[in-house]
C-alpha cells in the first residue's frame, strides 16, 4: 500500500511516476471545471484526506479536499436547513 504511517501521521509513499500520474489525473479532473472555483476533490476516507492534500497542495493551493464523511455531514446539514 502507498499509504504509510509513521509518528501517527500518515502519507502517501508514492514512486515519482505514480506522483506524476496522480497529478496527471488531477489536472484532467479538473480542466472541464476551469472557471468554477467551488469545485473539492473527494477522498475516499478520512484517513487519505490529509495524504491527498499534501500531495496536490503545491501545484493545487485551492483546491478543498474532503473526505467522503465530512462531504455527506456537509449535505445533510444543508438540506436540514433548507439551502440544498
Amino acid at each position: 500500500s502507498w499509504l504509510q504511517r509513521e509518528n501517527g501521521a500518515s502519507f502517501l509513499a508514492l514512486p515519482p511516476e505514480a506522483t506524476q500520474e496522480a497529478l496527471a489525473e488531477v489536472r484532467t479532473l479538473l480542466e472541464p471545471h476551469a472557471d468554477n472555483r467551488h469545485v473539492a476533490l473527494v477522498a475516499g476516507s478520512g484517513e487519505l484526506r490529509l495524504p491527498v492534500r499534501r500531495l496536490i497542495a503545491l501545484e493545487f493551493p485551492q483546491l478543498m479536499v474532503l473526505s467522503r464523511d465530512e462531504l455527506l455531514a456537509e449535505m445533510t446539514e444543508e438540506i436540514k436547513n433548507g439551502r440544498r
